[in-house]
C-alpha cells in the first residue's frame, strides 16, 4: 500500500494589478518547487481591459500550462473599482506603520501636510526626511486614507511580512524595521522578479529595432501598466526626446488620441518591459518608479530618471532620487492619483535635460 503525502494548502491574496501578480506569483514558485507537499491558490481580480491582448490573461495561462507550476491555482474574483494596494518596499512599509502610528497618536497629518510644498517629517526607515509633495496621495485624502490605515494595523497583526528587497539595497530600512519590536518579523526576500518576457506581437519587431543599435544609445521611456499623459504633455515627451537627439523607445497606454504625434511616435500595446532593459542598446530609462520596474532596471544596470504618476510611486522616487542617489529626477513629485493630478505640463527641455 503506498501512502499518499498530504498536501497543505496556502491561500494567497495579491494585490489588483498585474505588476503585483507577477511578483506574488514568482514568489509562489518558490516554495511550490522545494516542496510538493505544498499547493497555493492565489485569489486574484481580473482587471477590464480595453486592450487588443490581455496581459493579465496571458500570465494566467503561461503559469497554468506549466506542469511543474501544477499546484499553483488562481481563482479570480470580481474586479472592484480603486482596490487597496500594499507595500513592496522596506522604506515604504516603514512609512505606512509611521504614519499609521502617528494618526493613532491623534496627529492630524492631513493638515499639517496636505497641500504643502515645504513640509517635511522624519520617517525612521528613511535616513532624509520626507517631501510632503512625495507623500502618497491615498494617505492625504480622506476616503483612500481609511483603508491606507487599516492595511497598516492589519500588518501589525501578521505573524511575518515579506518584502520584495533586500537588504544591500536599503541596508537603513531594513535594519530599522528589523529593530522596532512593535512590529512582527519582518523577512526580507527579494529581488523577487519576472525574467521570463511576456511581449506583444510588436515584441520581436521592436527587438529587431533594437538589435540595430549602438550599445547603450536607447533611452527607453515606459510609464507603467496604468501609465498614460493627455496630448499636451505627450507633445512636450516627444519635442523634448527629438531636441534630446537621442535614440529613444516610447511606450504608452490608452487613453490618448495620438493625432498629429504620429510622425514621431509608433503606439505599442503591452510592450515587454523586461526584455527592452535586458538589451545592451538600451542606455537609459525613463520610469514611473513601480517597485518591478525599479528593481528591474537596478537588476539590468540601466540608468534611470523618475517621473512618477500614482500610488506609491512617488515615494519611491524620493527614494531613489534622494535617498540612495540611484536616478534623476524629471518630477519627482507629478501625481495622477485620488483628484490631486499634476495640473502642470512637463516641458520638452526639463525632460530634454534628463534623458540626455
Amino acid at each position: 500500500m503506498v501512502a499518499t503525502r498530504a498536501v497543505s494548502q496556502l491561500i494567497w491574496i495579491p494585490s489588483a494589478g498585474v505588476g503585483h501578480l507577477v511578483s506574488v506569483v514568482e514568489i509562489a514558485k518558490l516554495p511550490v518547487r522545494r516542496d510538493d507537499r505544498l499547493s497555493i491558490t492565489l485569489l486574484v481580480m481580473n482587471p477590464p481591459s480595453t486592450s487588443k491582448s490581455n496581459p493579465f490573461a496571458e500570465l494566467l495561462a503561461s503559469v497554468s500550462s506549466s506542469a511543474a507550476m501544477s499546484r499553483i491555482c488562481f481563482l479570480e474574483l470580481p474586479y472592484e473599482e480603486n482596490p487597496p494596494g500594499a507595500s513592496s518596499n522596506a522604506a515604504f512599509l516603514g512609512f505606512m506603520f509611521h504614519v499609521q502610528a502617528l494618526q493613532d497618536e491623534g496627529k492630524d497629518l492631513l493638515s499639517e501636510f496636505k497641500g504643502s510644498v515645504n513640509a517635511k517629517l522624519e520617517i525612521p526607515t528613511l535616513i532624509n526626511p520626507l517631501l510632503a509633495r512625495v507623500f502618497p496621495a491615498f494617505a492625504l485624502n480622506e476616503e483612500p486614507r481609511v483603508w491606507f490605515l487599516d492595511l497598516a494595523r492589519r500588518f501589525r497583526e501578521t505573524k511575518g511580512i515579506m518584502i520584495n528587497s533586500f537588504k544591500e539595497l536599503e541596508p537603513h530600512a531594513v535594519k530599522a524595521l528589523l529593530e522596532d519590536d512593535k512590529i512582527r518579523s519582518v523577512y526580507p526576500v527579494g529581488p523577487i522578479l519576472s525574467l521570463k518576457g511576456r511581449g506583444s506581437n510588436n515584441s520581436s519587431e521592436i527587438l529587431s529595432w533594437l538589435h540595430a543599435q549602438p550599445s547603450s544609445s536607447v533611452v527607453f521611456l515606459c510609464f507603467g501598466s496604468a501609465g498614460s499623459f493627455n496630448d499636451d504633455q505627450v507633445k512636450e515627451i516627444a519635442h523634448g526626446l527629438e531636441k534630446s537627439g537621442n535614440r529613444f523607445l516610447l511606450s504608452l497606454r490608452r487613453p490618448l488620441s495620438m493625432g498629429m504625434l504620429r510622425a514621431y511616435l509608433e503606439e505599442y500595446e503591452n510592450l515587454a518591459e523586461i526584455e527592452v532593459l535586458a538589451h545592451p542598446s538600451v542606455g537609459g530609462f525613463v520610469t514611473h518608479c513601480g517597485w518591478n520596474s525599479t528593481l528591474e532596471s537596478l537588476w539590468f544596470g540601466v540608468p534611470t530618471a523618475a517621473w512618477p504618476l500614482y500610488a506609491e510611486q512617488q515615494f519611491n522616487a524620493f527614494v531613489m532620487v534622494v535617498e540612495q542617489g540611484m536616478a534623476l529626477e524629471v518630477k519627482m513629485d507629478y501625481r495622477k492619483d485620488f483628484g490631486m493630478e499634476t495640473k502642470e505640463v512637463v516641458a520638452a527641455d526639463v525632460i530634454e535635460k534628463a534623458v540626455r
